[in-house]
């Protein structure tokens, strides 16, 4: 059973306004689409995508939900601004209609998901984004690599906590991938403390550097 995602902007965070917008998170062939409904008459019918596996890596018999509240982050981010727009229509990727309504785009509709921490199987709804067929469809790939991401660190950190039992666990796996990527996995792993002093500052969560005595050292 979905419930209804409730989006909370972290305490002291920047206004939608002053981060950097993710509309260009996406890929040409969901512009490609947007503009091919927009001259067939597609684009305001009403549309309901879903977000599920199909199937768990090898000897997993579950996942667990993460990447959300950034999902939700990112999508109140997801504008076209006049650079983006410039870059767009010089390129020749999509005409000057598509232009003008990714001018004015704001996603409408509504999203339903698991809560993060949530368990999901095969076929499970994680998400479900429901609105006209042009606002949803920009969304997909921003959607997908979000989730992908965050889903896959906290499957595999809930499987290393089981497999710790009472013994400490410690997130390091800053130095082993991109600065940007190390922030959303130390909040993808349901692991604390963590050793990211920047997802600290940025989401409250609590920061360490190294353990003592027996710990693991998930990698991302």
């Amino acid at each position: 059973m979905t419930i209804p995602v409730n989006h909370q902007p972290p305490p002291g965070s920047a206004p939608a306004a002053a981060q950097p917008g993710t509309a260009l998170l996406t890929d040409q062939y969901e512009l490609t689409m947007l503009q091919a409904s927009l001259r067939s008459g597609a684009a305001d019918r009403r549309a309901v995508f879903e977000v599920f596996a199909r199937h768990l890596p090898h000897g997993r018999r579950y996942g667990v939900v993460a990447g959300t509240r950034r999902l939700l982050d990112a999508i109140e981010r997801f504008r076209f601004g006049p650079a983006d727009l410039e870059f767009l229509g010089g390129a020749g990727i999509v005409d000057e209609p598509t232009l003008a309504f990714l001018e004015s785009y704001r996603f409408s509709g509504n999203i339903w998901g698991y809560s993060e921490g949530d368990c999901y199987f095969p076929g499970s709804p994680i998400l479900v984004v429901e609105g006209t067929f042009a606002e949803a469809v920009l969304l997909e790939t921003v959607t997908l690599s979000i989730l992908n991401h965050d889903c896959a660190i906290a499957s595999a950190a809930s499987r290393m906590v089981t497999a710790a039992g009472d013994r400490p666990l410690i997130e390091m796996g800053s130095r082993r991938t991109h600065e940007r990527a190390a922030v959303a996995s130390a909040r993808g792993g349901p692991i604390s403390p963590a050793s990211r002093l920047r997802r600290t500052w940025r989401r409250g969560t609590s920061s360490a550097s190294r353990a003592r005595g027996p710990a693991r050292t998930p990698s991302p």
